[in-house]
């Protein structure tokens, strides 16, 4: 007769009073992280929010120098290509996220870096803090016309993030419908020379034929 073994003590179930101090533990931890990241998330915004309208302002006041062509031009490149390129990769993301995440994560952070200067002048232009109003007076005399070019840019990038998938589609359908229409083409044309090749036979038998009867 055999002795059962002894049962390890980390098999043993703990009290239900045990389980639910360690549950009330783990979920009291869970809670301070969050909390944490929220107010580390809320100071970083608050500098952000400081900080960033005025550097902003005073780079593009640096590159547009007063000129309100050279303002109209950066304005208009800004807002196509910051709305333009991050929408596209965003449709990239939503298309790829089921067969690779990864690729589409990448895409979508990627899309968020590229809008950024596009997010920081709209802070700027619709932002109600100090900074934002700050930012705006550096703008109206070192940046004249960059905030309304970058507007109608961002309107054109967005035109166009929606006309160049379509343009694609169409493209993509007419390409097929084509190589279709060449390879039903091909196909008639080598029948058509088959149909040839066996009447030619046929008339050939026709004439043997004859001549044979002929002969006769």
């Amino acid at each position: 007769m055999t002795t059962p073994e002894p049962v390890p003590a980390s098999a043993e179930k703990k009290p239900v009073g045990e389980r639910a101090g360690e549950m009330a533990k783990k979920g009291a931890q869970q809670v301070a992280i969050w909390v944490g990241v929220a107010v580390v998330a809320v100071i970083v915004y608050s500098i952000a929010a400081a900080v960033i309208p005025r550097w902003w302002a005073q780079r593009v006041g640096e590159w547009v120098n007063k000129s309100m062509l050279t303002g109209t031009g950066l304005g208009l490149t800004f807002g196509i290509l910051c709305t333009l390129i991050p929408l596209l990769l965003l449709v990239f993301a939503v298309k790829r996220i089921r067969r690779s995440p990864k690729l589409a994560t990448a895409a979508a952070v990627l899309a968020v870096v590229v809008a950024v200067p596009n997010l920081m002048t709209a802070s700027i232009a619709a932002g109600i803090s100090n900074a934002a109003k700050a930012g705006r007076d550096v703008m109206n005399v070192d940046a004249p016309m960059f905030r309304g070019a970058t507007l109608w840019g961002a309107i054109i990038g967005l035109v166009l993030a929606i006309a160049i998938p379509i343009a694609v589609r169409i493209y993509g359908k007419r390409r097929e419908a084509r190589k279709l229409q060449k390879a039903a083409d091909k196909a008639a044309v080598k029948q058509a020379k088959i149909a040839a090749k066996e009447e030619a036979r046929a008339e050939k038998a026709a004439a043997r034929t004859d001549h044979e009867s002929g002969d006769l």
